[in-house]
């Protein structure tokens, strides 16, 4: 997963027009590199109108990869016009969230993906 997400850094400090290890540097270069995991599990809610989800936010590390389950969906983003669009599972794919942490490394106009967390329906 450390190597995943040092390869995802590079492609982007590239497509922001920095120098390939930018944003890697900015978090402590290779040697300091380092991850944290956190497993949340989002069951299927019986009473769905009863659940309050997450509230909108944006992820506030680096990088947030998500394995999303392609039975329980509820994931969702702001689009560009403000409206909430529903994250359809893929499989076998992972899901990227860039966090505030790569908008404030990269010093460049980076728009912070916002994500909430709604029922868990099947």
């Amino acid at each position: 997963m450390v190597k995943l997400c040092e390869n995802l850094m590079k492609i982007l400090s590239r497509n922001l027009g920095l120098q390939e290890d930018r944003l890697q540097n900015a978090f402590g270069g290779k040697e300091e590199a380092g991850g944290c995991l956190r497993v949340n599990y989002y069951p299927i809610c019986p009473q769905p109108e009863l659940t309050l989800g997450l509230s909108p936010h944006s992820d506030p590390g680096g990088l947030t990869i998500l394995l999303p389950d392609e039975y329980v969906t509820g994931l969702q983003v702001r689009g560009s016009d403000d409206a909430w669009i529903s994250v359809q599972p893929a499989p076998h794919a992972l899901i990227v969230n860039i966090g505030d942490q790569i908008q404030s490394g990269a010093h460049a106009p980076v728009k912070l993906l916002t994500s909430q967390q709604v029922e868990a329906v099947a």
